[in-house]
């Protein structure tokens, strides 16, 4: 996992990989450790990059990133700024 400071107050995830993808799929890797970034980094917040309004030169969101942030927004975790493109933890 990469993530990068978005601002003062909250953190970006930049990229979540693992080396054995057939292994490591859909197991919920990334839902169990975005929710611990605030605690674990100190920041207030977690957002993710966006897809459509990128900030940053190197951000972009994929379809396996959105349906994986989706899942957080559907358990009431996190929630979709529709005018950035990006979803918000915290």
């Amino acid at each position: 996992m990469r993530v990068s400071e978005y601002d003062a107050a909250s953190v970006m995830t930049e990229m979540l990989i693992t080396n054995d993808p057939t292994g490591y799929v859909d197991k919920g890797i990334g839902d169990t450790l975005i929710p611990m970034l605030p605690r674990l980094l100190g920041y207030g917040k977690v957002c993710s990059s966006s897809a459509k309004h990128p900030r940053f030169a190197h951000e972009t969101r994929n379809a396996v990133g959105s349906a994986m942030w989706e899942r957080l927004t559907e358990g009431g975790r996190a929630r979709y700024e529709e005018s950035e493109d990006r979803y918000w933890l915290g």
